[in-house]
């Protein structure tokens, strides 16, 4: 059987297998396999012979693993309830490994259990990695003045996420944060401040984070600002920020000055960045170029040696911008560089997919980072992000063979790789 086209697939990845050309890696990413976590108390009971079968005919193991570890609870009596379960059960210490908290279902409501799971789980659940706060109105009269003193206890959690929450002010999110003592990971999403004045009595932090996300350019500005204003950057590696909207150059302007003052903060502890971009509106290329290059200028991360850029709206994508922003780069340790366009229409063409990628735009990029600044640089990768019916591969082979030709100076050198990654689980 001729190796030419063959294509192998793993874990929803391909990449074409051709001893003629480079070896393509094939990238794992557990980003594109969603995991329903949603709770229905209308859901009928069953005997448990049926959920036996249930389980044993699941074909996505991952699924079943997380939610037999995950706690999901949305009052007082679910927290008490769980609380004597723990205590009843002390295996279930360290079964859990995260926990949701609910304010209300897609609408913000007030979180009155949240001092209850403070209070009476506090040492409890040893391995809970992850909390999160989704949906919840913030009402420091609700709770015990020593909640944050209680949250100080659990010890195990590195990772907060925190979803649709209004806070009464910035000073209550800090203590709120500043409370987990092993915190590492700190992800943030539509975060909305009463008062969203930011003064002398904003906390001390005592917590240093290493990874930082924000999910979204709006409802993050208040978070942005209190990043900016205090210590908790001090450790910061990683920058993550997805789903940037699509939405007009003036609207991203009001942000500009905050988003590149927080990469200015990090500055040179940033190792790793990755920035989902939705393109902008198409109307004013020029702008949309002049805006990006500036809004998300690294030429302050001087230790940068990890760069991503998702890239959804095809369509927006070939203005020159992403050429803008790699050029801001100043990092002399860059390792790997990854450009991955999301296409989420079954059955895309590649030669409209191909419209992404401006050909000189490409000879451009081709030629900056084979500089001598990029001496260290050993991957650069570009990946189709894309969903199939029927399980109907793209051309992983063809997406080499156009893009490959763009980069001859990077393929030359060894280091240029193309990706095909399949979301069956969106299907």
């Amino acid at each position: 059987m001729s190796d030419e086209g063959e294509s192998v697939k793993k874990d929803g990845a391909v990449a074409s297998d051709n001893p003629s050309v480079e070896q393509q890696h094939i990238v794992q990413d557990s980003a594109h396999i969603r995991v329903s976590e949603e709770y229905d108390p209308q859901m009928p009971s069953l005997p448990i012979e049926v959920w036996e079968q249930v389980i044993d005919l699941s074909w996505e193991f991952d699924s079943v693993k997380a939610c037999s570890l995950t706690v999901l609870l949305k009052d007082k009596k679910q927290v008490a309830h769980m609380a004597r379960l723990v205590r009843r059960e002390p295996y279930l210490k360290d079964a859990v490994k995260k926990v949701v908290l609910m304010g209300g279902d897609r609408d913000f409501e007030v979180l009155p259990h949240f001092g209850t799971f403070a209070a009476m789980l506090a040492r409890q659940l040893t391995r809970a990695a992850k909390l999160e706060v989704h949906w919840a109105k913030w009402q420091t009269g609700l709770f015990h003045p020593d909640v944050f003193l209680h949250m100080t206890a659990f010890t195990s959690i590195t990772h907060l996420r925190i979803y649709f929450v209004s806070f009464p002010s910035v000073l209550v999110f800090g203590r709120f944060v500043s409370a987990l003592p092993q915190l590492k990971q700190l992800e943030c999403a539509h975060v909305h401040f009463e008062n969203g004045s930011f003064d002398k009595r904003s906390p001390v932090v005592r917590s240093f984070p290493t990874q930082f996300v924000l999910d979204g350019i709006t409802g993050v500005e208040g978070v942005i600002d209190f990043v900016v204003g205090t210590t908790i950057s001090a450790k910061l590696e990683e920058l993550v920020l997805w789903r940037w909207g699509s939405v007009s150059t003036r609207d991203l302007a009001a942000h500009y000055e905050r988003f590149q003052r927080l990469l200015q903060v990090i500055g040179s502890s940033l190792v790793s960045f990755e920035a989902t971009l939705n393109g902008m509106s198409g109307k004013e290329p020029e702008s949309d170029v002049k805006f990006i290059g500036s809004a998300l200028n690294l030429s302050s991360n001087t230790n940068l040696e990890v760069l991503k850029l998702v890239i959804q709206d095809i369509c927006a994508a070939s203005r020159g911008w992403v050429d803008a922003l790699l050029k801001t780069v100043s990092t002399k340790k860059l390792r790997e560089v990854h450009i991955v366009y999301r296409w989420m229409i079954s059955n895309p063409s590649l030669e409209i997919v191909l419209t992404a990628l401006n050909e000189e735009e490409c000879r451009r990029i081709d030629d900056f980072l084979t500089g001598k600044q990029f001496s260290k640089l050993t991957q650069v990768s570009f990946g189709l992000y894309t969903r199939q019916r029927n399980h109907v591969l793209p051309a992983a082979q063809a997406w080499w063979g156009e893009l490959s030709s763009r980069f001859p100076k990077l393929r030359a050198k060894g280091i240029f790789r193309t990706t095909v990654l399949v979301d069956y689980m969106a299907l």
